[in-house]
């Protein structure tokens, strides 16, 4: 295949299912309202209160269900008519995947290892909050106080400004200060959070739409700082191209979250994090919290896309309805997280409505970022001289960003095997493999 297919191939299917994604796209703006609830859930002490909370978050929104299946549904015909029985053949054909993703949920490994951590996540759960059971509503609770550290509502600095001002010094020290300062960071409430790339009369334009809704976090916690790190690491990237131009700015979709969630772990590890004075955090306490939460952002991307995996196989079938929609949600919650069986018609998947409209199977990206960009980590921080870096490892970490991005849309699986030094290809069975190391209770 010659370069110029496969930069026609990589982002076509953003492109071209854009033209009936916006209704879908617009209920995120309404469903948003609901993050708040979310927030009240994480220190909810009474377990009727939070399933109160919870009913309110996981209510039915008759229009989302009503987007959402004429979303998927055009989404199968267009692949029909592409010669394509299967939503997943057609993504993959279109982005040159390795990865055999739809047979990656019926792998007996997989499902044991998703089962087996399930089961070790309840049983911690239950015995850390003493509960008789364990569901849905008891997540998100934190079992501390509002005052003490937490990932997603304990500011660690007051406001945006400095938020910012705590990323750029980050940033400053890998080497890519003039980058930031060139991108416009925009409050926007309502929104998701996402970086903007784009071309307007022969000028490149940066920018990064942040929100707490959005970020799923309070402005000022250690999670709103990662989202900031994250959003801005994609320009980092793309201004690593050798030729950008129009359609040609992000490396191939499947591989576009590996970078960012490098930077994010390299924010958020000890090396760094411990490194500016106006983060106030118990370091113990801080780790162990990254620890679950990078674990169960994995188990949360596997969900969404097995749950997307199993909803285009109904369509298939032409026999997706709402309460399927809820029923699968529910079912793969169950198996993910360990929950207890509940008769709620749950429709939490709404929170995801904007993953699910951007584009097919988009988790993916997120899942090959998790493992990959552990990697990655792992590699940069050996070049590190008691826990400052060096301009050997600026340079070495230069050259590895710069390996699998200056080719932009053009960027092979090769390419970001080289730049993680992996000595072996990126397949369904490495997949399995990170899984398992990533998910380990060692």
């Amino acid at each position: 295949m010659t370069k110029q297919a496969i930069r026609h191939k990589t982002w076509n299917i953003i492109y071209k299912i854009s033209s009936f994604n916006g209704n879908l796209n617009a209920r995120y703006a309404e469903i948003s309202k609901r993050e708040p609830l979310v927030q009240k859930l994480y220190h909810t002490d009474d377990q009727a209160e939070r399933r109160e909370l919870y009913l309110k978050v996981c209510e039915k929104d008759p229009e989302t269900c009503k987007a959402a299946i004429e979303f998927f549904n055009k989404v199968f015909y267009f692949c029909f008519r592409k010669g394509f029985k299967k939503v997943s053949d057609w993504v993959s054909n279109e982005e040159n995947d390795p990865v055999k993703w739809d047979q990656l949920f019926k792998n007996e490994r997989f499902n044991e290892i998703i089962k087996k951590y399930a089961r070790h996540h309840a049983e911690t759960r239950k015995k850390d909050l003493n509960l008789q059971q364990y569901h849905n509503w008891d997540y998100w609770y934190k079992n501390t106080s509002p005052d003490t550290n937490c990932l997603y509502t304990n500011q660690v600095v007051p406001n945006f400004k400095q938020s910012l001002g705590l990323i750029k010094d980050f940033y400053k020290d890998l080497g890519f200060e003039d980058i930031f300062s060139q991108i416009d960071f925009i409050q926007k409430e309502g929104s998701p959070t996402y970086a903007m790339i784009h071309e307007k009369n022969g000028i490149w334009l940066n920018e990064v739409y942040l929100s707490e809704s959005g970020a799923g976090c309070k402005t000022g916690s250690l999670n709103y700082l990662s989202v900031i790190t994250h959003e801005t690491g994609h320009i980092i990237q793309s201004r690593q191209i050798k030729y950008p131009h129009k359609h040609f700015f992000l490396p191939p979709n499947p591989l576009n979250e590996i970078v960012t969630m490098f930077f994010e772990r390299l924010f958020l590890s000890p090396a760094f994090l411990s490194r500016f004075p106006d983060v106030k955090t118990d370091s113990n306490q801080i780790y162990k919290e990254l620890k679950t939460e990078n674990e169960e952002l994995l188990l949360r991307t596997l969900n969404l896309l097995e749950y997307e995996d199993r909803i285009y196989a109904l369509v298939q079938k032409n026999k997706l309805t709402d309460k399927l929609l809820a029923d699968i949600n529910s079912e793969l919650k169950q198996k993910y997280y360990g929950f207890e069986p509940n008769d709620l018609e749950d429709h939490s998947w709404h929170r995801w409505c904007f993953y699910l409209a951007y584009s097919p199977f988009k988790q993916r990206a997120y899942i090959l970022g998790n493992l990959l960009s552990r990697i990655m980590l792992d590699n940069f921080l050996k070049t590190l001289n008691n826990n400052q870096p060096t301009q050997e490892s600026i340079d070495y970490l230069h050259n590895m960003i710069t390996t699998c991005s200056e080719n932009g849309s053009f960027s092979t699986w090769q390419e970001y095997e080289k730049a993680c030094s992996l000595d072996r290809p990126i397949d369904t069975e490495f997949v399995v493999n990170g899984i398992a190391k990533a998910l380990s209770q060692g």
